[in-house]
């Protein structure tokens, strides 16, 4: 069994670096980073578009700068209307009849860096179909979703969750919808926007640079892949872990059943080579036939036998190199194994008792010493073997 447990230990140890690096694997595919900006970073084509209020009545312009790299423009908000707005779009289509969507359900943050000048808010829009209302030539019928954040001169590194977006009830009330109702849906987005409105500078040039707009996410399919095949490679390691298990065990089980028998004579001894030694000759013939007497003892069997104790050990120990103790003991785990072999349906505990043995937790014990395995485990071994 030796051999087993140190090749089940290498076959495990390497089992959990299959797994660790399978698993390592699985998350670093998991994990997503898409950066939308700057443009030729990403595998999703996009169109950089602006938009203001003229198409409504405002006079409110942009000037756009660059949009490859880094998003520059300068705007001017005016307060020709109610509700002036100035917003840049990276929008995945052309703006026109046909309509491009994208699919950003894996993602659930998206991350940028705003520069302004002066001091702004702007809002971060999202523009996602809304089967209610969305007229594919109408822009303004794209759902709106929105987060706002705060720049100036510096960098200011802005984190958005996709999943948590309001959408404002001047949208909602354009399309006499209910203010409660702010769902939707990241299967078809059709834009990211940046906006100006009231709450920045009006009637007042102002400078705006969006760069590394970057969505994060995770992809989940690979964490169940990861799961699945993790499973099924423990499933499998396990099931010829325990089938090599039984093979060894059945293997050592009997290679210990050999050793045990010529050592020891049992009922059918032969004392022939032991005639000149009548002691020995009457101590094993005694024990061949109280082996099982739940009672017998070193000052049971001296006192039977007629042979003082200290004589008793000492002649077992140098013609079997055991102690009578040890002696009675494998003699009954011999004819436990006897038994269980040759008797398949009788109880283990009927085999106690019929051993001499008080307590069953000890014949447990004793028996797995000896064989390396339970009664059980032992009984069901020699069926398989007799079924073979």
């Amino acid at each position: 069994m030796l051999n087993f447990y140190k090749s089940t230990a290498l076959s495990f140890f390497a089992l959990v670096l299959l797994t660790a690096a399978w698993v390592w694997l699985c998350n670093s595919k998991m994990e997503l980073v898409h950066e939308l900006l700057p443009a030729d970073s990403s595998t999703i084509p996009w169109h950089f578009h602006a938009l203001t209020d003229i198409e409504k009545g405002g006079s409110s312009s942009i000037q756009i700068n660059d949009s490859e790299q880094t998003i520059n423009y300068t705007y001017v908000l005016t307060d020709k209307i109610t509700y002036p707005h100035a917003t840049v779009f990276i929008a995945f289509d052309l703006l026109n009849n046909a309509a491009h969507y994208v699919d950003l359900r894996r993602y659930s943050k998206a991350a940028y860096k705003l520069k302004c000048n002066p001091e702004n808010i702007l809002s971060l829009h999202l523009h996602t179909f809304d089967p209610k209302v969305t007229q594919v030539s109408n822009l303004s019928s794209f759902r709106i979703s929105e987060s706002f954040g705060h720049c100036g001169e510096q960098w200011t590194e802005i984190e958005v969750d996709l999943h948590h977006l309001n959408v404002p009830a001047w949208w909602l009330n354009q399309f006499a919808l209910n203010n409660s109702e702010q769902s939707y849906q990241l299967e078809q987005v059709l834009a990211f926007s940046i906006g100006a409105s009231k709450q920045g500078p009006i009637n007042t040039p102002a400078q705006v640079s969006v760069h590394r707009l970057t969505l994060y996410g995770q992809d989940t399919r690979w964490f169940w892949l990861a799961l699945f095949v993790t499973v099924i490679l423990w499933f499998s390691a396990i099931t010829v872990m325990l089938r090599a298990y039984t093979k060894a065990l059945t293997k050592d089980v009997r290679k210990r059943m050999k050793q045990s028998l010529p050592l020891l004579a049992f009922k059918d001894i032969s004392i022939e080579p032991l005639k000149e030694n009548s002691q020995l000759t009457i101590l094993l013939r005694f024990i061949a036939t109280a082996y099982n007497i739940p009672e017998i003892s070193l000052e049971y069997t001296s006192a039977k036998t007629g042979i003082d104790r200290n004589t008793i050990n000492r002649l077992m120990r140098a013609e079997l190199g055991l102690t009578f103790n040890a002696y009675v003991t494998k003699l009954r785990m011999v004819e436990a194994a006897r038994i269980l072999q040759c008797e398949g349906d009788i109880q283990v505990t009927e085999l106690v008792y019929k051993l001499g043995f008080k307590s069953v937790a000890h014949f447990y014990k004793l028996f797995k010493d000896e064989y390396g395995c339970s009664p059980n485990k032992f009984k069901t071994i020699q069926t398989e073997a007799l079924t073979r």
